[in-house]
């Protein structure tokens, strides 16, 4: 699974942003922790990790990247790239109901919009996007 990850067209462009990928790392423990993406930059901190033996597949791996790549994407634009109702109109009631019920209330906006990017594009689609505003 590491050799897909490094391999993957939006990890290769998110590295080129300057963002570190990490796959290993202490966090990684917690079997439900897919991954993640923090930035601060006042602490120097832009990191995306994959935690990929907790990933029981290529395709919810392939989906962790674009959800966790796209939160790369609202650092460089400022934050979300929509409006909170125009992604929630892409996801389900029930992975709304999952995001309500996982994330933080200041975070939902960006969330929704990093599910409903990760559910719906492509590779292709989103190493663009990465390169056009993060480049």
């Amino acid at each position: 699974m590491i050799e897909f990850i490094y391999s993957n067209p939006v990890i290769q462009e998110v590295q080129r942003t300057g963002t570190t990928v990490l796959v290993r790392h202490v966090d990684c423990k917690d079997k439900n922790t897919a991954g993640w993406y923090e930035f601060n930059k006042e602490k120097k901190i832009d990191e995306l990790v994959i935690c990929p033996h907790n990933h029981t597949n290529y395709s919810d791996l392939a989906d962790t990247i674009r959800h966790e790549a796209w939160h790369v994407v609202q650092a460089c634009y400022g934050g979300p790239l929509r409006p909170s109702s125009t992604s929630m109109q892409m996801l389900s009631p029930d992975t709304i109901k999952h995001i309500k019920d996982t994330y933080p209330k200041s975070h939902l906006n960006k969330e929704y919009e990093a599910w409903a990017v990760a559910e719906r594009a492509n590779e292709a689609w989103l190493a663009k996007q990465i390169k056009g505003r993060c480049n």
